[in-house]
């Protein structure tokens, strides 16, 4: 996975799972000891995923 790629991210809305495309702005941030990719929405939200809970590439 690399900057500005789109795929596709889940988050949870009202109990429900949403899945929708976004742009990965960051793929070499450290969060809490976890190595950390942020993706961009298309309603410009930033959310952050652990790269040991994505699928490998």
């Amino acid at each position: 996975m690399e900057v500005g790629n789109i795929r596709e991210f889940g988050y949870w809305v009202n109990g429900n799972i949403v899945h929708e495309p976004a742009r990965v702005i960051s793929t070499d941030k450290v969060t809490s000891g976890l190595k950390v990719i942020e993706a961009e929405f298309q309603d410009g939200s930033v959310r952050k995923y652990s790269r040991q809970h994505l699928p490998k590439e």
